[in-house]
């Protein structure tokens, strides 16, 4: 197995873990309560005052306690990683598409890692995986914001959405980790990108 299948197949563990888990915690608890409007972070799937009660479930019972580990477990591996450093440019001619494989793969491999630390974080509180996701969001922005200086092409566009979304959900889970500058940067790479898409 090369390098590339066993990230794959591990993404695919972790990714199904992590839903499954979101799945059971969601409704275990009648759904998270989303009244009004909430101006605060975290906002994009429960708010600050849903959070105590998500942290409590970890060790409420077999279920709730399994679905943790299993998150805790992929977050840990998580960790051992590191951010990209290096933009993946598109190559023309792309005959075989190799190039386009490769940006897509490394898209979703590195918002993969990020979210999954996100929810980590939002789900402990646990300072280790706040500081590794405001990495891992703050080093996307970095690498993937010439997104922005291309036209757009419905090749990179499934892409550059999960790219969007990822970054974003770092954004709102894990606000309280990153300085005014940093959400500038994040806010920035988000518009331009965005702004290419929407006007595209």
């Amino acid at each position: 197995m090369d390098a590339k299948t066993g990230w794959v197949q591990r993404g695919r563990g972790a990714s199904s873990a992590l839903i499954a888990g979101l799945f059971a915690w969601h409704w275990s608890i009648g759904g998270l309560a989303q009244t009004g409007t909430n101006l605060v972070h975290p906002r994009l799937y429960f708010t600050q005052t849903d959070l105590p009660a998500l942290r409590k479930l970890r060790t409420h019972d077999h279920l709730h306690k399994t679905i943790w580990r299993n998150v805790r477990e992929s977050a840990e591996w998580c960790l051992t990683l590191f951010p990209r450093k290096e933009w993946i440019a598109p190559i023309s001619p792309d005959p075989i598409y190799e190039n386009l494989y490769d940006r897509f793969y490394a898209i979703m491999g590195d918002l993969a890692v990020t979210e999954h630390l996100a929810f980590a974080y939002a789900f402990s509180g646990e300072a280790p995986y706040g500081e590794a996701t405001r990495q891992w969001a703050l080093a996307s922005c970095r690498v993937w914001k010439r997104e922005a200086d291309s036209a757009p092409d419905g090749s990179k566009a499934y892409a550059v959405t999960r790219l969007l979304m990822g970054v974003a959900l770092a954004f709102d889970i894990a606000w309280d980790r990153f300085t005014e500058l940093e959400r500038g940067d994040i806010r920035e790479t988000l518009c331009r990108i965005l702004d290419e898409y929407y006007h595209g």
